[in-house]
């Protein structure tokens, strides 16, 4: 007889995920790096998101201990990752996210390069003059421009790096030959991985895809291929793929009546997931909201997926109750005050507030702020 297949609810779901967040319960400073690598990377667009994201889910954690581990120690790295969006992540996964990365294909479809206006093979020629360029420097993106026009001696291929940000530089992330190094003032600059990292990437695209399916339902399970699909950047036919050579070693549940998949290893544990009560500000492009983008809907109250998921792909700071999305907040800064504004979408309770105030009062400790905290 077949085995029932095992069913979960949302609330299961939330309850395993906000633990595999460290939602529940904040892990120690020392855990930062585990952390970091737990969650697959923190996205990067909005770099002060990062620190805030670490505050949440760290004990102890400051605005310098972010900027040494990324610019000092360099235990953690900020390139181009899923989807083509701006990650910081573990260093020491970095080769293991290349042998992933080395295959993102979005640059070789006809229509990239039509907009780009280049050739194919042009393409090679500028992601390995990029690395020939930067070396063992730190260049802006004028001087990699023109580094770059120097080492392949024609100044059209450095006007196109100028043209649109990431375009051209994104697929040299992909490959291994550029990430980001300390800014210089107003600046971005660059660096050659295997130079700012002291280690070399070696792309092996099948088994570094492997790797980082296991480790995205190790933290956002269980998930439907079409979740992996949207998060990963890979298309279907890949994620389908992939699950299938994980044989045994996943499981295909029920969750609220879809198909989705999860670690076998941690089927007892999601069964078993209960709500820890957990209170958490989250900051815009927070993890946790990128992941439940598609089934946000069971996360919230009401329509307000609209408050969370903004025009041009904004991504709202939110009020996480129990792994729920229970509000929307927002700060802003006036000398040493940090004005805190959380509007919630439900009725709070004495309890949930007083959390809330103490996060607020975290997140000012953390900005190195006097709090004037405000409900909408």
């Amino acid at each position: 007889m077949k085995p029932t297949m095992p069913r979960v609810d949302w609330v299961r779901v939330m309850a395993f995920r906000t633990r595999r967040h460290h939602l529940h319960r904040r892990a120690p400073k020392t855990a930062m790096l585990e952390v970091v690598a737990a969650l697959c990377g923190m996205q990067a667009q909005v770099m002060s998101s990062v620190g805030l994201a670490m505050c949440a889910r760290i004990e102890g954690l400051t605005p310098a201990d972010v900027r040494d581990a990324l610019w000092k120690r360099r235990r953690l790295v900020k390139t181009w990752a899923m989807r083509g969006t701006l990650h910081v992540l573990h260093a020491d996964d970095y080769v293991r996210w290349q042998r992933a990365l080395g295959a993102y294909a979005h640059h070789t479809k006809p229509g990239w390069f039509q907009r780009c206006g280049l050739a194919p093979q042009e393409l090679d020629v500028i992601v390995a003059a990029i690395g020939r360029a930067l070396g063992r420097r730190l260049l802006t993106r004028d001087q990699l421009a023109d580094a770059v026009a120097r080492v392949v001696g024609t100044s059209e291929l450095g006007d196109i790096l100028r043209q649109g940000w990431g375009w051209m530089l994104k697929p040299a992330a992909f490959h291994g030959q550029l990430c980001f190094g300390p800014s210089m003032g107003a600046n971005v600059r660059f660096a050659r991985p295997d130079v700012w990292l002291r280690r070399a990437p070696r792309p092996e695209s099948r088994g570094g895809w492997i790797d980082l399916t296991r480790r995205f339902l190790a933290a956002y399970g269980p998930a439907t291929r079409v979740d992996y699909s949207r998060w990963s950047g890979a298309p279907l036919a890949h994620v389908d793929e992939t699950l299938r050579s994980l044989g045994a070693a996943v499981t295909e549940i029920s969750l609220a009546g879809a198909k989705a998949w999860v670690l076998t290893k941690d089927v007892a544990e999601l069964v078993a997931a209960e709500p820890s009560g957990a209170v958490r500000l989250l900051p815009a492009f927070d993890q946790y909201v990128i992941a439940a983008s598609p089934h946000v809907h069971n996360l919230l109250s009401g329509g307000h997926r609209k408050d969370i998921f903004r025009p041009q792909g904004w991504i709202s700071p939110v009020l996480m109750v129990d792994g729920r999305i229970d509000g929307v907040w927002s700060y802003q800064r006036n000398g040493r005050r940090l004005s805190v504004k959380i509007r919630p979408f439900v009725r709070m309770t004495r309890q949930v507030w007083d959390a809330a105030e103490g996060e607020a009062q975290r997140l000012a400790k953390f900005l190195d702020g006097e709090l004037d905290l405000v409900r909408e």
